[in-house]
């Protein structure tokens, strides 16, 4: 045991009034990430474990620390990283959570900034973390979101959005709908609810120069047609039950081509070709 993290124990014990002792369970040191819950903006990353101490930097609500050593019987100080900087939290601000991921979905450099999202795992759903970091390793900003449930699908994704002057952070979970998060900050450009353009799952995408973006998905529509101010511009329609599962797009000369898993004569799909209106202009075929 490190001196650093028995002082931190000790600390907690003379906070607590319990002395060391009982089951293992109780006083098994956990490490990974948690993520700041249950405060109205911020929480201090404190120098020391106590409320005295000197803050080191103010961590917002939906905020994920990393290399936490958390104790569960005490609820009092966590030791943990943010920003490029250690020190403590309250625990009762800290909810264990992002300590399983499938990988890394999308991950883009631009201006100094790095945008990385993971997909992960959250109780009886998935989840997607966002983290913007910058060259010397702090972090700039975070965001999440929650589905409440797993399928065959993926649920979450994230991608680039906006145009080259205005670039978007685009994160997707279904159920939820689809945000904009501006790259440099974070903060969120608008969100394209379910209940306007339901999108399904596993979406695929294809972005114009101007930042309109054309989105659709299994068990969705026909590809929609979102601006970068978040409007829906056109729904497109396939005209046939028989074609179905959008799984793919491309811009051909302007013109948005869209493969379908299902289509007519093909067992590998096929694709179909719609005007910059929505119109559909051609069937392209099977592969």
């Amino acid at each position: 045991m490190t001196r650093r993290l028995f002082a931190g124990l000790l600390v907690l014990a003379l906070l607590s009034g319990a002395a060391l002792a009982g089951g293992y369970d109780e006083y098994e040191i956990r490490y990974g990430t948690m993520t700041v819950v249950d405060c109205e903006e911020w929480v201090s990353l404190r120098e020391v474990p106590g409320v005295g101490g000197r803050r080191l930097a103010r961590v917002p609500v939906g905020a994920i620390v990393t290399d936490a050593e958390w104790v569960p019987l005490y609820d009092q100080f966590i030791h943990c990283s943010y920003g490029g900087q250690t020190g403590y939290i309250l625990g009762r601000y800290l909810a264990p959570g992002w300590d399983v991921f499938s990988g890394v979905v999308f991950s883009e450099r631009r201006d100094g900034l790095t945008v990385t999202a993971e997909r992960g795992c959250s109780g009886s759903g998935e989840s997607l973390r966002i983290v913007c970091t910058d060259d010397r390793g702090g972090t700039r900003w975070t965001w999440r979101v929650d589905t409440d449930r797993v399928t065959e699908l993926e649920s979450v994704t994230a991608f680039m959005g906006g145009t080259r002057r205005s670039p978007r952070v685009m994160a997707y979970a279904a159920g939820r709908g689809l945000t904009a998060l501006d790259f440099a900050t974070g903060e969120v450009q608008w969100t394209l609810l379910p209940t306007v353009a339901d999108l399904g799952g596993s979406i695929s995408h294809v972005l114009a120069e101007d930042g309109t973006l054309f989105v659709g998905g299994y068990y969705g529509p026909d590809p929609v047609a979102v601006s970068i101010r978040g409007d829906v511009l056109w729904r497109a329609e396939s005209g046939s039950a028989d074609i179905f599962w959008l799984d793919a797009m491309e811009l051909r000369d302007g013109d948005i081509a869209a493969h379908y898993a299902v289509f007519p004569g093909s067992e590998s799909g096929g694709w179909l070709l719609y005007g910059q209106d929505g119109s559909l202009l051609s069937s392209l075929g099977g592969e």
